[in-house]
């Protein structure tokens, strides 16, 4: 929160190809964010096929449509996978 304000009960959406990677919650609450403190969160994704693809990460305002912000990852080919076609 790069903000002066709390912003509470936040969503943080990911959105991802289902075929590719397994993720035990792609929804989720963050309950309070004050300003200028950083925070992480850790979201286990597994790969469910010998591919590569990107995560999108969208933080989401309770009164818009509009994400407050977006990043998206760019997932590696996994290690295991990788050697498998080896």
């Amino acid at each position: 929160n790069s903000g002066t304000k709390f912003a509470s009960e936040v969503p943080i959406a990911l959105h991802y190809d289902h075929t590719l990677y397994r993720v035990d919650t792609s929804l989720f609450v963050v309950p309070l964010l004050l300003p200028g403190v950083p925070y992480a969160y850790t979201v286990d994704v597994e790969s469910v096929a010998s591919a590569a693809d990107s995560i999108y990460i969208f933080v989401c305002g309770k009164d818009s449509c509009v994400p407050l912000v977006s990043a998206v990852v760019n997932m590696p080919l996994s290690e295991l996978l990788a050697s498998a076609l080896s």
